[in-house]
């Protein structure tokens, strides 16, 4: 990917956070997302290739103004974008869209796309402002664009931009979002639409956002439980795992990926409050390789000897699980040089000294040789 095009998607991911953040706090619904009740209503206009972004209410409004309002407001609209989108700078193009795609109403929309379609028909490529341009529609008319939507092979064929369309309309107004979420017939596209709702409610309502994962299929459940997971604080986290371990019997298949997500965040994290939170499921068989090796990790840095002691017991306690030497390992390459002096001495004291002296001695020489030499290639890259 070339750089303007990394800075342009920044940008792009940028605004989407902008956007949510701002739109969350002035939703009508406010507070948490419901999720309960039918459907909601809304109007029944919705996206097709070569329709407009614009619901039936709209049209109304459209055809009640006078011909030359509209006329110089959509027509302004549509001239704002195409010279927006004409900018060779992706920061400039994109702070521009940004400007049109807030000022605008539904009906403006329509003239925006008008203004895209023109332009990606010349060759001229507009993924990430595409994107943005759903997300606003979605925030504007999620209702009627969505209104119809069940799964049907259009739906998919188009399931990008409908899921734009879903986010906007979740940051918009999440109680009705999540209506027509469990409105929707059981399967795949309910439940892609579903992980576009976890994802958003995920920090706000953690344990909401599992049960809602349990509704998933299966080969679905364990990348939604890890964004679950990643996203709750450690007293969530607590009450997660303990309704996890509760609900194996049932709902297992995303029970390690979800706890491996978690153990990540704790390993990031350097919470010793967390990492006594993983220590007390650690008996569970849910618990994985990967899990073991990032709390080790983490403990590493805030108390090296606890950690080796930690990561001896640890390869006794889940030999059916880690080779011998694995966790120890994995704390020796997570220690600085300081950190290294204490394990020198713990080492000096253990039945397979020898190993672990020298594991320690290689781990010292390749930080005492990126000393002042960060920028400098190294024999271990």
């Amino acid at each position: 990917m070339k750089k303007t095009e990394r800075i342009a998607w920044v940008v792009v991911v940028s605004a989407l956070v902008v956007w949510n953040v701002s739109g969350r706090d002035g939703a009508d619904g406010g507070g948490k997302p419901d999720r309960s009740g039918a459907a909601a209503a809304g109007s029944s206009g919705r996206h097709r290739a070569g329709q407009p972004l614009v619901g039936k209410t709209s049209e109304r409004a459209r055809r009640g103004a006078p011909e030359g309002e509209i006329s110089a407001r959509t027509g302004s609209i549509r001239s704002r974008s195409l010279n927006a989108l004409r900018s060779a700078d992706p920061v400039a193009r994109m702070s521009a869209f940004l400007q049109v795609l807030s000022s605008c109403d539904a009906t403006g929309l329509g003239q925006v796309e008008e203004a895209m379609e023109e332009l990606k028909a010349a060759g001229i490529p507009l993924a990430g402002e595409e994107e943005l341009m759903h997300f606003r529609a979605g925030q504007l008319n999620g209702a009627g664009l969505l209104a119809d939507r069940t799964g049907k092979a259009e739906d998919f064929a188009e399931l990008a931009n409908v899921r734009r369309q879903y986010e906007g309309w979740i940051q918009s107004d999440p109680q009705a979002a999540g209506r027509w979420l469990d409105g929707l017939p059981t399967g795949r596209f309910r439940d892609q639409m579903a992980v576009a709702y976890i994802t958003a409610s995920t920090k706000d309502d953690p344990l909401g956002a599992f049960d809602l994962v349990a509704t998933l299929h299966p080969s679905q459940q364990a990348v939604a439980g890890g964004q679950v997971a990643a996203s709750a604080t450690t007293e969530d986290a607590a009450a997660l795992l303990w309704t996890l371990e509760a609900n194996a019997g049932t709902g297992g298949p995303y029970l390690e990926t979800m706890f491996t997500a978690l153990a990540g965040k704790v390993a990031e994290g350097n919470d010793p409050a967390a990492v006594s939170l993983i220590e007390e499921h650690l008996d569970q068989p849910f618990v994985s390789d990967s899990a073991l090796s990032l709390v080790s990790a983490a403990k590493a840095k805030f108390d090296p000897q606890g950690a080796l002691h930690w990561a001896v017991e640890m390869e006794t306690r889940k030999a059916d699980r880690v080779n011998h030497g694995q966790v120890v390992s994995t704390v020796i390459e997570a220690l600085s040089l300081e950190g290294l002096e204490t394990a020198e001495s713990w080492a000096a004291a253990q039945p397979d000294a020898d190993a672990l002296l020298r594991a320690i001695e290689r781990r010292k020489e390749k930080l005492q040789d990126r000393q002042g030499g960060e920028n400098k290639y190294d024999r271990d890259d």
